[in-house]
């Protein structure tokens, strides 16, 4: 691309987990095309901020603006940036609580404005490349707390691979696929300041990373009768908050994007949040409204996935039998109905 101009581009400090060593770095780039009358780019891009991770695995994974912000709106032009944990909450040395640190980027929801002449009473970046809400009515939620090292960045924690968000305007949500270590896939309702429980749960379960990553009912423990998280940083304990949907690795390994449908053409999907699994191609879906009535802090409480079908040579099928099927016919003799670690047949 003959047309982008890199004259003035320079990398920021990396932004490193508080302990262990990095193995990669994720790097946000705001790219500004100067003619959008064409279909290439022409124009600069400017490096934002740079993380570091702990391996190759669990990195940015996505990124959104608020849909319903409008200028002069305390949230207008805010980006919302889905940090991975990069694969720290399953060791089993220091990195294990890197998720759950106010003072590390990893495994978070962060919040930050990239333009910093927007609100210029905001706080400014250390590398000086965007603003943090620290002002007026909606800040970020962890402005105020008294810390060593705390990422002011920071809108929501706990999560394994944030892998990807989506805010849908009817209802004003954002919801969240965080792709898990063995046993569970999970959906989440975001809130500002909440806490999501990893590398502490996983699902609804607690997580025993010390144990291969097992989790409560496979090694016979009972939940805790005290669910509360101690998270450095805050006076008191933190009781986390669960999925509003899952499934398990008997069903998929790795849940992919969705978004609720808000189309014309399909009314039986209408209000229905539609994600993928990844190593299934299976195509699963929920009821907005069941997943918004089970957010009521209950850990238990989850909405029904369902899986979609789609007509495939005349015959209503599952997405994920028709590409076994495809799978075997192009000779795939993995053992199982579709590559991946995932077993599911049925």
């Amino acid at each position: 691309m003959p047309g982008i101009d890199f004259t003035g581009y320079t990398t920021t400090t990396v932004v490193n987990p508080p302990t262990g060593s990095v193995t990669r770095q994720g790097v946000l780039v705001e790219w500004t095309d100067t003619n959008l009358n064409d279909t290439v780019f022409e124009g600069t891009a400017r490096e934002v901020l740079r993380v570091g991770f702990s391996s190759n695995i669990h990195p940015m994974g996505d990124l959104l603006f608020n849909p319903l912000a409008h200028p002069g709106d305390t949230d207008y032009r805010n980006l919302y940036v889905a940090d991975g944990d990069g694969g720290a909450g399953e060791q089993t040395d220091g990195r294990h609580a890197i998720p759950q640190r106010l003072d590390a980027l990893q495994g978070k929801i962060l919040r930050i404005t990239p333009d910093i002449n927007l609100r210029p009473s905001d706080e400014l970046s250390a590398n000086g490349r965007y603003r943090i809400p620290t002002t007026g009515t909606d800040t970020n939620p962890f402005v105020g707390v008294t810390l060593s090292g705390l990422r002011k960045e920071i809108f929501a924690y706990g999560f394994r691979n944030c892998h990807r968000i989506t805010w849908d305007p009817v209802s004003n949500l954002i919801v969240e696929d965080d792709i898990g270590l063995h046993s569970w896939e999970e959906v989440n309702i975001i809130h500002k300041g909440a806490n999501y429980g990893y590398a502490e749960r996983e699902g609804t379960e607690q997580l025993f990373v010390s144990s291969s990553g097992r989790t409560g009912s496979q090694l016979g423990t009972p939940f805790p009768s005290s669910d509360a998280l101690t998270v450095a940083g805050l006076i008191n304990t933190v009781t986390p908050n669960y999925p509003v949907a899952m499934y398990s690795h008997k069903d998929g390994d790795a849940i992919a994007s969705g978004f609720v449908y808000r189309g014309k053409l399909m009314p039986q999907l209408y209000g229905k949040y539609i994600f993928g699994e990844i190593t299934t191609g299976r195509i699963l879906y929920c009821d907005l409204a069941e997943m918004i009535a089970k957010d009521d802090g209950v850990r238990t409480t989850l909405a029904t996935v369902h899986e979609l079908q789609v007509v495939f040579n005349g015959q209503a099928r599952r997405l994920f039998d028709v590409i076994s099927n495809q799978y075997k016919a192009k000779g795939g003799t993995s053992g199982q109905a579709l590559p991946g670690s995932a077993t599911a047949t049925a």
